[in-house]
């Protein structure tokens, strides 16, 4: 039965890792180039999938930018939190 049980949990873990890749890539991309600058396929590139895999989790950069806005700050807030004081 374990067995049976890991796969589904692994592919969730990959899942959710992909996920916040691409969120992390975003937000690093849109930063360093802009909004403007950064492409679907270089985010995509930064979490090491393809385009296609892009658009199985987010229909759009805009997406990406803002998927919904509790999880969006609550990224942020994370992701402030961690950033070196300096």
């Amino acid at each position: 039965m374990a067995s049976e049980t890991t796969p589904a949990g692994l592919r969730e873990r990959k899942k959710e890792q992909t996920r916040r890749l691409l969120l992390e890539g975003a937000a690093r991309l849109f930063r360093e180039r802009g909004f403007e600058g950064t492409t679907v396929a270089d985010i995509a590139a930064y979490a090491n999938v393809s385009v296609r895999t892009f658009f199985r989790y987010f229909e759009s950069k805009e997406e990406v930018l803002l998927p919904d806005g509790v999880q969006i700050f609550a990224y942020v807030e994370r992701a402030l939190a961690a950033r070196p004081a300096d």
